[in-house]
C-alpha cells in the first residue's frame, strides 16, 4: 500500500508534525509527505502554491493508493484540507482525514448548515477523530464514512531504557507538563498543590513547558513567590527528548487541570511511564480512561476537589502503585506509536482497499459481426463481473448481434465514458491495439491512474510505431506472444501467456463414431485470411465421394466461396450457424489460415473430441499435434492428398485421435483455468499499478 500524507513541515513543533514523527519509524507501507504551510523562518503564505504544485506533481508520479489528510475542525484547515482532499479524488485516490483538533462552537454551526462539510469530506473512505463526541458531531452533519476513535502517539524511543518497576507507589513528585497557559489549568494545578502540601509537606511540584507569551510565564512565576512556594516548585522550561524522560521517570504523579484537550499526548506519555493521572474529562480522555483505576478525572476546577485526589493517592501507596502498574500497561498497548500506525494501515486497508472488488470494463471496437475476439470479449466480460458487464465499442448499441447486446451494456467507447467509468477500482480489458492506445493516451489526458489490461488476439506485422502497451499484457498464445515481444518491443517481463478457454461440454465430448463416411467442417469468417475460396478452389472435384466439406460462417468472401463451390456435390456453403448446432454432425474440423493468434474452432474441436486438419502455421501447431489430436499439411496440395487417407469414423485410430483431442482441452483450453489467469493478472494490476 502506498500513502501519501498531506502534513505540516517536520520541522515544526506543532502537535500533528511531533505525531507522524512518532509514526514514522513503524510504516510498514511505502509512505510519502505532502508537506505544507509555514517553514522556519517563511509565512505559510509564500509556501501555498509552491506546496499544491508539489502535491499535484506527486499524484501524477508517485500515484499513491491512498492520500491522507489532516485536519481541524476551524473554518481554514477545513477549507486547506477539503482542496488537498478534493484534488485527490480528482486523481482517483481513496483519501482519510484524521482530525487533530476540533472548534465545538464551530461544529455547532456547522451541524446547522453542513452542507459543506457533508460534500467534501463525505468524499473521504475513512475519517479518524479524537473523541467520541467528535464522531457524534460529524455523524450529526450528515457524513455516512466510516468514523473511527484514535489517538495521538507515544513515541517508543521515548521508553527506551525505562523500567516501571522501579516504582514504590510513594507519592513525593508532582508532574505539571503541558503548556504554561490559563487554558491548561495551570494555576488551578500551583493551587492543587499548594493544598495537599498543608497535609503531605514533603511534596514537590515540576512544571514542564513553556508559552510564546514570556509575560504569561513571568506571571505564573511570580505568582508562585508570592504564595511562598518557590522552594518546592521547580520551572524546567520545555522538555525534549532525554529532559523529558528525566520529567516522567522523576515524577509520582501527572496533574493537568485543562480547560478543554482534544487528546493531550502528555497524558498519554504518563500513562505509558506508569504514573497516576488526574486530569478533567475533556476530549477523548473519557472515551478510555477508567476513573480509580488510571487515576481521577474531575469535572470541576476547584483547587480543592484536585487536592484531595493528590491527597488521597499520597495516603494510599499500594493503590497508587497499582494504578502504576495498570496505566503503563495499558498505554503500550494502545498508544505506542507503533501500535498506532499498525492500526492506522489496517483500517486503511480494510476501508480504503480491501472492500474493493475490480470493475471490469471490456473494450473491443468492432461488434458488427460475430468472431473469435468478440467471443472473448463477451466470455471475459460476462465472468469477470459479477454484476451486468459493461462493454465499450466503436460500433452502435442497435448494430451489435443479439447474442452479444443480450449479455451486457453496450456504451459507446470515448473520452466520456472512460472518464465516468475510470476509478481506482475500474480495470479496461482491451481486445484491440486502436482501443489500447486510446486508453493510454486518455489516461494522460485526464491526469488518472487507469488500470489497463491489452489482450493480444493475433500476430501483427504492421504500424509497430503507432502501437502503445501498457505494463500488463496478455497475449493468447505463444505465437503471439513471441510476436509482441521480438517486432512489438514489448518488455518480456510484460506478457503473460493466457491461452483462451471455453466452457465445457461433457455431453458432447468424444462421442463413438462409426459411419464409413466422413464429414469435414470449415467454421470461421469467410474472408480472405481464413482462405475458404482458395481451399474450395483448389478442392472442387478431388475430395473422394466418402469425404464431405462442409463451410459455415459469414463475411465479406462469402459470394466468392458460393462460386468456388459451383456445382461440386462433396462441397456446400451453409452460411452462418451457430456453433453449438455443429459440432455433433461433423467428424473433423478445417483450418488453413494464413495467419491465427489462438483459433476458437480449434478450442472447440478439442472439447468435443474432433480430430483436426490444419496448415502449419505457429499457432495452429500449438494446439493440433500431427498425427496425436489430427493432421497437419504444409500447403494446399498435400492437403489435398492427404484428406482422402483420413482415418475414418469406425476406425481405432480414429478413436485415438479424438481421445487426445478431448485431453489437450482438458490440459491446456478449459475456460476455468482461464478465468483463473486473469484474476491473477487483475490482483497484480490492483495491487502495483
Amino acid at each position: 500500500m502506498k500513502l501519501l500524507i498531506v502534513a505540516p513541515s517536520s520541522q515544526l513543533t506543532g502537535g500533528v508534525a511531533f505525531h507522524y514523527k512518532g509514526l514514522q519509524p513503524h510504516w510498514a507501507s511505502e509512505v510519502r509527505y505532502a508537506r505544507y504551510g509555514k517553514r522556519p523562518r517563511v509565512p505559510a503564505a509564500l509556501c501555498l502554491l509552491p506546496d499544491l504544485l508539489v502535491y499535484v506533481w506527486l499524484l501524477l508520479t508517485y500515484r499513491p493508493d491512498v492520500v491522507v489528510v489532516n485536519p481541524s475542525f476551524r473554518p481554514y484547515q477545513l477549507v486547506r484540507d477539503g482542496a488537498y482532499l478534493l484534488l485527490a479524488r480528482t486523481f482517483c485516490c481513496k483519501v482519510a482525514a484524521w482530525f487533530h483538533g476540533w472548534d465545538g462552537k464551530f461544529a455547532e454551526r456547522c451541524i446547522a448548515s453542513p452542507g459543506m462539510v457533508r460534500r467534501v469530506f463525505g468524499k473521504c473512505s475513512l475519517i479518524y477523530v479524537l473523541c467520541s463526541d467528535f464522531r457524534e458531531q460529524l455523524r450529526a452533519m450528515g457524513i455516512s464514512v466510516p468514523v473511527l476513535l484514535s489517538s495521538t502517539v507515544v513515541d517508543d524511543s521515548l521508553l527506551e531504557g525505562y523500567d516501571n518497576g522501579r516504582r514504590s507507589g510513594e507519592l513525593k513528585n508532582i508532574l505539571y507538563l503541558a503548556r504554561i497557559d490559563r487554558a491548561k489549568g495551570i494555576f488551578q494545578a500551583i493551587d492543587a498543590f499548594a493544598l495537599a502540601r498543608k497535609k503531605f509537606s514533603h511534596l514537590t511540584l515540576t512544571i514542564c513547558g513553556s508559552s510564546e507569551d514570556a509575560a504569561a510565564v513571568e506571571e505564573v512565576k511570580n505568582y508562585v513567590q508570592k504564595i511562598g512556594l518557590s522552594d518546592c516548585i521547580t520551572f524546567q522550561g520545555a522538555v525534549y527528548g532525554e529532559r523529558k524522560w528525566q520529567a516522567y521517570a522523576a515524577g509520582d504523579l501527572y496533574l493537568l487541570p485543562s480547560y478543554g484537550e482534544g487528546m493531550a499526548t502528555s497524558v498519554l506519555e504518563a500513562l505509558a511511564f506508569g504514573l497516576p493521572v488526574i486530569s478533567t474529562p475533556y476530549g477523548g480522555i473519557k472515551d478510555y480512561f477508567a476513573d480509580g483505576e488510571m487515576g481521577f478525572l474531575i469535572a470541576s476546577h476547584r483547587p480543592e476537589d484536585f487536592a484531595a485526589k493528590i491527597e488521597w493517592l499520597a495516603a494510599h501507596p499500594e493503590d497508587s502503585l497499582r494504578i502504576s502498574r495498570n496505566n503503563s500497561a495499558y498505554a503500550a498497548q494502545h498508544f505506542l506509536a507503533s501500535k498506532v500506525a499498525a492500526k492506522f494501515e489496517s483500517d486503511l486497508r480494510e476501508h480504503c482497499l480491501a472492500a474493493q472488488t475490480p470493475m471490469i470494463v471490456s473494450v473491443y471496437p468492432y461488434f458488427g459481426n460475430a468472431g473469435g475476439a468478440q467471443n472473448v470479449t463477451m466470455q471475459l466480460a460476462k465472468q469477470l463481473n459479477a454484476e451486468t458487464p459493461i462493454v465499450l465499442a466503436e460500433t452502435p448499441s442497435s448494430q451489435v448481434p443479439a447474442q452479444y447486446a443480450e449479455g451486457a451494456r453496450f456504451e459507446k467507447f470515448g473520452y466520456r465514458s472512460v472518464k465516468r467509468l475510470a476509478d481506482k477500482r475500474t480495470v479496461f480489458i482491451s481486445h484491440h491495439r486502436k482501443t489500447t492506445l486510446q486508453l493510454l493516451l486518455l489516461q494522460l489526458l485526464l491526469l488518472r491512474r487507469i488500470k489497463v489490461i491489452h489482450v493480444a488476439h493475433s500476430v501483427f506485422n504492421n504500424l509497430r510505431w503507432l502501437a502503445l502497451f501498457p505494463k500488463h499484457v496478455v497475449a493468447v498464445s505463444e505465437t503471439v506472444r513471441r510476436n509482441l515481444i521480438e517486432y512489438f518491443r514489448v518488455p518480456e517481463k510484460n506478457v503473460r501467456v493466457i491461452y483462451n478457454g471455453i466452457p465445457d461440454r461433457p455431453a458432447a465430448a468424444a462421442q463413438a463414431r462409426r459411419g464409413e463416411e466422413i464429414k469435414v467442417l470449415h467454421a470461421g469468417k469467410v474472408c480472405a485470411l481464413k482462405r475458404q475460396v482458395a481451399l474450395a478452389e483448389a478442392l472442387r472435384g478431388r475430395l473422394p465421394q466418402h469425404v464431405q466439406l462442409h463451410f459455415a460462417g459469414d463475411g465479406p468472401d462469402a459470394d466468392r466461396l458460393k462460386a468456388a463451390i459451383g456445382a461440386d456435390g462433396q462441397m456446400k456453403y451453409l452460411g452462418y450457424v451457430p456453433a453449438e448446432d455443429l459440432w455433433e454432425r461433423y467428424d473433423y474440423v478445417l483450418l488453413f489460415s494464413e495467419k491465427e493468434g489462438l483459433p476458437l474452432t480449434l478450442l472447440e474441436a478439442c472439447r468435443v473430441g474432433l480430430p483436426m486438419i490444419t496448415n502449419d502455421i505457429p499457432a495452429a501447431l500449438e494446439i493440433n499435434e500431427d498425427g496425436r489430436t489430427g493432421f497437419v499439411f504444409s500447403n494446399i496440395s498435400d492437403l489435398a492428398v492427404g484428406i482422402a487417407r483420413l482415418p475414418r469414423p469406425c476406425d481405432e485410430a480414429y478413436a485415438a485421435l479424438s481421445k487426445a483431442a478431448r485431453e489437450k482441452y482438458e490440459r491446456q483450453f478449459r475456460e476455468d483455468h482461464m478465468i483463473a489467469q486473469y484474476k491473477d493478472v487483475i490482483k497484480a494490476v490492483c495491487n502495483h499499478g
